[in-house]
């Protein structure tokens, strides 16, 4: 979007190198927040976006921060009920019971 932006002609070259910065750029990304940011910039000058472009990027990192930590923790539960599952360790209640003791 922000070649288009921008205008940007987007061409094989172009594609493949981006390809290939991300794949590196994902591997030797900060480990700290909005990390990501960091690498973003030094991509947009790589294709020819000027620096500057980040600071929209920068207001719209934390709404989006806020949907991937909903995401990764709805799957972490997800994956554990389901692994837990799979080797009988989650008590169900047999409501039969449950109801005679009530």
């Amino acid at each position: 979007m922000m070649m288009c932006v921008y205008q940007i002609e987007v061409t094989t070259n172009l594609l493949i190198t981006l390809y290939f910065s991300l794949v590196i750029m994902s591997m030797a990304k900060p480990s700290i927040p909005c990390g990501a940011i960091i690498c973003l910039s030094y991509l947009f000058l790589t294709v020819g976006v000027p620096s500057e472009a980040v600071t929209l990027i920068l207001c719209i990192e934390p709404i989006a921060s806020m949907f991937n930590a909903v995401c990764n923790a709805s799957s972490n539960i997800t994956s554990t009920f389901i692994l837990a599952n799979n080797v009988n360790l989650i008590d169900l209640i047999d409501k039969e019971k449950y109801a005679e003791q009530n």
